[in-house]
């Protein structure tokens, strides 16, 4: 359960920056994510 909740925090935030900013800012924080975890 907590992976789901976390997952889908993640995925709004994920869009929520990729639409406010550009690509490219978007892509360093996906990135940023996945090697945090």
């Amino acid at each position: 359960m907590e992976f789901i909740k976390n997952w889908a925090l993640f995925v709004f935030i994920y869009f929520a920056i990729l639409f406010s900013v550009d690509g490219a800012t978007a892509n360093d924080f996906f990135e940023y994510v996945f090697v945090y975890d």
